[in-house]
């Protein structure tokens, strides 16, 4: 990831239980501490929302966190499960029912990642710039 993304405020950082239900508040909570009247805010909480929902069908744990960077120019978002078997991967077939994700992160992200953590867990992460 570039340096300029590295010096971003951090916003804070919220852990949701693991449950479909929760894909809404952790919504909800990147619109909060990004901010309505970001640029970049509507963006972010489209694509929360399909690594939240990624990180329920594929990671492992209780838990998920999620925390937020950003400044004016640009918002970074992690999105930290317990781990899991796969890491995330580009599924190309246009016609599928699943796997329209990644490919919604690669349209709107300016970067995205993902990394195991020392501790097993799996953070995924992409950056939204202000148009």
């Amino acid at each position: 990831m570039g340096a300029e993304f590295m010096a971003l405020e951090r916003l804070g950082t919220a852990t949701f239980a693991s449950e479909a239900a929760q894909v809404a508040a952790a919504r909800r909570w990147v619109l909060e501490a990004v901010g309505r009247a970001h640029p970049a805010a509507d963006d972010c909480v489209l694509l929360v929302s399909e690594v939240f929902t990624n990180a329920l069908r594929y990671g492992a744990g209780d838990s998920i966190e999620v925390g937020a960077f950003a400044d004016a120019q640009a918002v970074r978002v992690e999105v930290v499960d317990g781990g899991g078997d796969t890491l995330p991967h580009l599924v190309d077939d246009p016609c599928g029912e699943n796997g329209r994700g990644l490919p919604i992160i690669r349209a709107l992200a300016a970067d995205w990642g993902c990394e195991r953590l020392g501790d097993g867990r799996l953070c995924v992460w992409f950056v939204v710039e202000a148009n």
